[in-house]
């Protein structure tokens, strides 16, 4: 498959992963009082969560995403290499124009997807340069790469839901941002029961 077939792909079946998510949480809902939310901003403490039940909670959610990304947005299609960012302070922006957008605050961790295998990289902010220079700098249209970069935008005091932002960048005219809505299932597992897309460049 050429690669400019790769991009058509990988638009295909973002837009069909789209589609497949619940279309429930479109309209906005009034949370119970025992789950509302709470921005996770350096610093902060719930008084429902002590600080170990935080970071466990903060690893699964963490874990949830990195086998989301490689099982559906790497997929079977993938490109030479990917790199996956976790990031504190995450927060939406809105402009004067009503533009909303994610922001980041701290990048905490990053890792390197290269041939099926993901390694945690120790010097996050260097791989970033390293990937971009030998896989996006000077490309044309027709090269795919991935670029993925999530942070935990809230979550309930009841640890039983959250909210997480993406923003991922595929191909030189191909990037995207967007909210995932994640609860717990019957079994306590995390899967993602909603979604709010930004913007697709």
């Amino acid at each position: 498959m050429d690669k400019r077939m790769r991009v058509i792909n990988l638009l295909i079946r973002t837009i069909i992963l789209l589609m497949l998510l619940p279309a429930c949480n479109a309209s906005k809902t009034t949370q119970p009082a025992d789950q509302a939310l709470v921005t996770i901003t350096p610093g902060t403490t719930l008084q429902a969560l002590d600080a170990a039940a935080l970071e466990t909670i903060q690893q699964e959610l963490v874990t949830f995403m990195l086998n989301f990304i490689q099982q559906e947005m790497i997929g079977d299609s993938p490109p030479e290499a990917a790199i996956i960012s976790w990031w504190d302070g995450g927060e939406v922006s809105t402009d004067d124009t009503n533009y909303r957008s994610l922001g980041f605050a701290e990048l905490i961790k990053l890792w390197w997807w290269e041939k099926g295998q993901l390694s945690e990289m120790s010097d996050p902010r260097a791989a970033i340069s390293q990937y971009r220079q030998d896989y996006q700098s000077g490309q044309g249209f027709e090269v795919v790469w991935g670029e993925y970069n999530f942070g935990i935008l809230s979550l309930s005091a009841d640890g039983q839901h959250a909210e997480i932002g993406m923003s991922a960048s595929i191909a030189i005219d191909y990037e995207y941002e967007i909210i995932y809505t994640l609860d717990r299932n019957a079994n306590g597992a995390w899967e993602i029961t909603g979604e709010e897309m930004l913007w697709v460049a």
